[in-house]
């Protein structure tokens, strides 16, 4: 099963592994608490909280708010790994 998440930030390790810390909306919650309209997000985790998850070579290191595809790991310890990217990107609404 393939999910979908927002890229905030990207790192190398010192032996070359790619990680992406990624914002899963249906684990960690909306990218901005404000979309839920003030009421209270339940899941909401904060941005420097945010795992960081291993990725396969890209074609490019993608940016803040890159749509990534990941596919998971271990599903009970909710471990996942990024697979791809999508083209998109996540825009803020008009309302915002």
């Amino acid at each position: 099963m393939v999910i979908y998440g927002y890229a905030i930030d990207s790192k190398y390790s010192d032996s070359g592994e790619l990680s992406i810390q990624t914002r899963i909306p249906n684990i960690h919650g909306p990218m901005v608490p404000e979309q839920y309209n003030g009421k209270n997000v339940r899941n909401f985790v904060k941005t420097e909280d945010l795992p960081w998850y291993p990725s396969i070579l890209l074609p490019y290191i993608p940016n803040y708010g890159a749509v990534v595809a990941l596919i998971p790991t271990n599903i009970d310890k909710e471990e996942y790994m990024v697979i791809g990217l999508t083209g998109g990107y996540y825009t803020k609404t008009l309302e915002e």
